[in-house]
């Protein structure tokens, strides 16, 4: 019997220790393939110096995790789905970003393949710490200065 498979598509955190992504992938009890998009939309708008770190951090991610990290150049849409499709896996996990870009292409991407998102890189997410009238701060102004109203973990 063929065993279930999750792509785990690595983003912003290229860690393999205590990295709340690749656990989420591994409680599936499934095959985890892991796969990174180099995304040309981002390395377009990312420095030399950016593209060079991140470029040395997926080189030793692939080595750590013994050459089976795929690495893929292209539109994420396409490359997650078709990498989901190449191993026959029933979903995708990936880290949640909050940039309008992240959030326009993970609705991309979950027309095509089911993508679950674990919490980003942040202790409380985007919309935990909200202004009076309900909206997240989009400043850090009112952290400075004490204005922050409500926060909730939940």
């Amino acid at each position: 019997m063929a065993r279930d498979r999750v792509v785990w598509c690595v983003r912003r955190d290229l860690r393999l220790n205590h990295n709340r992504t690749l656990l989420e992938a591994k409680a599936a009890r499934a095959e985890v393939v892991p796969l990174f998009v180099v995304d040309p939309t981002l390395i377009a708008n990312a420095g030399e110096r950016r593209v060079a770190f991140l470029l040395d951090a997926v080189r030793w991610l692939r080595i750590a995790t013994g050459q089976t990290l795929t690495v893929r150049e292209g539109k994420p849409e396409e490359e997650v789905a078709a990498v989901a499709r190449e191993v026959g896996a029933t979903r995708v996990v990936a880290q949640a970003v909050a940039s309008p870009y992240a959030k326009r292409r993970d609705g991309r991407v979950a027309k095509s393949v089911r993508l679950d998102l674990v919490g980003g890189p942040w202790i409380f997410g985007p919309d935990a710490v909200l202004k009076a009238d309900g909206m997240p701060y989009t400043v850090f102004t009112p952290y400075l200065k004490g204005g922050v109203r409500r926060c909730s973990t939940g």
